[in-house]
């Protein structure tokens, strides 16, 4: 190789590596952009006005942390109004405990959380159930409850998770029955209804069924 093609050879090498390392800074950078802090300004009014006791602090959060407080933000934008102020509520009254039942209430949301779907849902639906009943059925349903002892609270979540799942196997079979066009609206009636809902789907259900056994004439 001649001195000339030699040095030529060379400044391509430094060409290319030059345009190499080009592409691996950019690279980076955009990855950094796209993980990286999030500006107070770059949110809407609406999650500013959510998250406004985070301003001061907000240039001091990890990216991890502002990206959770953001999609907090949104979820609870999403949410019904009706939802918005339950919760509302539920936090006054979570701030108002003392620190030591505070600690309770949290730990029990931590297990809530960590049960499956179909539990989860389960329980919902039962504490729903309980919402509706009036003041002085659950007031009393409450202090039963606080002077069980813990073998018969035992007992009681034991039975009320046997009639819950008595209860959906009789109400499969009942669907089942159904003429199969039927049985897809029904269930997605009841995929859609709320509690009161429910309960008058499987009245009409229970009702249609009764009529459909009788004596033909």
């Amino acid at each position: 190789m001649t001195p000339a093609l030699e040095t030529a050879m060379c400044r391509i090498k430094r060409h290319l590596f030059a345009i190499l390392g080009a592409a691996l800074l950019a690279g980076a950078a955009a990855a950094a952009d796209q993980g990286g802090a999030i500006a107070w300004d770059s949110l809407n009014s609406a999650e500013q006005r959510v998250l406004g006791n985070a301003k001061q602090r907000w240039s001091g959060y990890p990216a991890e942390r502002q990206r959770k407080l953001v999609d907090g933000a949104q979820r609870w934008l999403a949410m019904p109004q009706e939802r918005r102020q339950r919760m509302q509520r539920n936090k006054r009254k979570l701030d108002a405990m003392d620190p030591a039942r505070r600690a309770r209430v949290m730990q029990r949301l931590r297990e809530f959380k960590a049960l499956p779907g179909d539990e989860r849902r389960r329980l919902r639906a039962a504490h729903e159930r309980f919402r509706q009943l009036p003041a002085a059925k659950r007031q009393e349903l409450r202090r039963r409850w606080q002077s069980s002892t813990p073998e018969q609270r035992q007992r009681i979540r034991q039975q009320a998770a046997g009639a819950g799942t008595g209860e959906r196997a009789r109400l499969r079979e009942k669907i089942r029955a159904l003429p199969p066009a039927q049985q897809r609206a029904f269930r997605q009636q009841w995929k859609n209804a709320n509690p009161a809902e429910r309960r008058s789907l499987l009245r009409r259900l229970d009702a249609a069924q009764r009529g459909n056994a009788g004596p033909s004439r």
